[in-house]
């Protein structure tokens, strides 16, 4: 995971966070340990990186919109 972009470290990190959960799950109460686990994992990581092969681009904040502070005046 060292080796990932940046832009998508939390999403893997998420992905195996859940694998994991559900591999402590299955080791708990089966007492079997599956295979098909890990390769599940290393699909989800090839669709997130698929699905997110560049940075997201950074919003341009805008100085003019700022909100004033006080009372706002109703027209009647």
């Amino acid at each position: 995971m060292n080796t990932a972009p940046w832009w998508v470290r939390g999403k893997i990190s998420r992905a195996l966070a859940g694998k994991l959960s559900l591999a402590a799950r299955l080791d708990y109460y089966s007492g079997e340990k599956d295979p098909s686990l890990v390769e599940k994992f290393e699909i989800k990581v090839r669709q997130i990186k698929a699905s997110n092969p560049k940075p997201p681009q950074r919003t341009q904040v805008n100085e003019t919109k700022t909100k004033k502070k006080g009372r706002s005046k109703c027209l009647k």
